[in-house]
């Protein structure tokens, strides 16, 4: 009875170990926006500082490219600590338009902007995760800013920016189960898996329930104003954010940069520009507007896919970083500020 037992399960495992081997060798991927957004959704985990992240040293298939994470759990080589001496370092600090879902790593900008720098005293270091805000960015920074010890931080603002950390991020997490890690690995790991998931979630049909949480969360942010009003809850609790992180990046003898990422001057960009061109007056930041830098090629051409996925692809993100470059020397932000150079 045992040896039937243990060879049914072993005919069963040969079985799903062909059969993911025949999805893999075919190319079957699921190629389906919400799928891979929730796939993503499964990838990060909460760090003890109060932001999230990639898993260090994980890696996942996601839009048909592979991600790998450093020690820090952001796409890119690992930041050398302590940093060599004479080295001078960019921090790229963003949400998912830093992260560059469907682009390969030597892609992504920051890892342009190494290359375009071109020099082996100048290193950046790329910081991005999907759905960060303000608050999570300078949570970031201020867990790591001592290990990566940067001379320049260029903070990439997306117009999605000010959106609160929804409630129930706000808290800590309950620890995971064991069910809930096995799910999680073998959705990332297992087309199969994935497979059989995207499968179940269509058969079950529209989440009513969180569809109505996300609808009320809305209805109150809307309530609260207009985006990137003076007194819109959002951009004030980014604002205070953007505070920080100045004092920050100041006190370990750095700047900071701001960027708006603005492909075609959609609202609510030219609010958000406003209203962080104000901070800069008040504050002395820099504040550029990347609209110049995607000036020809049609927006449609630049991004994933139109309206479905909004995220730069290759060609948005090379001329993303070519206008970084040419911005960032014109500004002779690339050397040390007064106050680190006296030390």
């Amino acid at each position: 009875m045992l040896r039937k037992l243990a060879l049914a399960v072993v005919s069963f495992a040969v079985t799903l170990g062909v059969l993911e081997m025949g999805v893999r060798l075919a190319h079957l991927e699921v190629n389906d926006h919400v799928n891979e957004m929730r796939k993503y959704g499964l990838l990060l985990v909460r760090d003890p500082a109060g932001y999230f992240r990639h898993p260090p040293g994980a890696s996942a298939v996601l839009q048909r490219v592979t991600m790998r994470f450093n020690s820090l759990g952001m796409r890119g080589e690992e930041p050398r600590s302590p940093k060599p001496p004479g080295t001078f370092r960019i921090l790229c600090l963003g949400d998912s338009v830093t992260l560059g879902p469907g682009v390969p790593e030597d892609a992504i900008y920051p890892s342009r902007l190494r290359a375009l720098l071109g020099d082996d005293q100048q290193d950046v270091v790329a910081a991005g995760v999907g759905g960060w805000n303000t608050v999570e960015e300078e949570r970031f920074l201020a867990a790591n800013i001592e290990r990566l010890e940067p001379d320049l931080v260029v903070l990439l603002y997306v117009t999605n920016d000010n959106e609160p950390i929804e409630p129930w991020r706000r808290g800590e997490q309950p620890p995971e189960s064991r069910g809930v890690a096995l799910y999680r690995a073998l959705v990332l790991h297992s087309c199969l898996f994935e497979w059989a998931a995207f499968t179940y979630t269509r058969l079950q049909g529209v989440d009513w329930a969180g569809l109505r949480v996300v609808h009320r969360w809305n209805e109150k942010r809307r309530a609260a104003g207009p985006p990137f009003s003076p007194t819109e809850p959002g951009w004030l609790e980014s604002r205070a954010a953007l505070g920080r992180l100045l004092v920050l990046t100041r006190a370990h003898g750095a700047r900071l940069a701001i960027f708006l990422y603005n492909l075609d001057d959609w609202p609510p960009a030219p609010a958000a520009r406003e209203r962080l061109e104000e901070f800069g007056r008040e504050t002395g930041v820099p504040v550029f507007d990347t609209k110049p830098f995607f000036a020809g090629p049609s927006p449609s051409t630049l991004v994933n896919v139109p309206i479905v996925d909004p995220h730069p692809n290759g060609e948005g993100h090379a001329l993303l970083a070519a206008g970084i470059a040419r911005t960032l020397r014109a500004a002779r932000l690339l050397v040390p500020s007064p106050s680190a150079a006296g030390n």
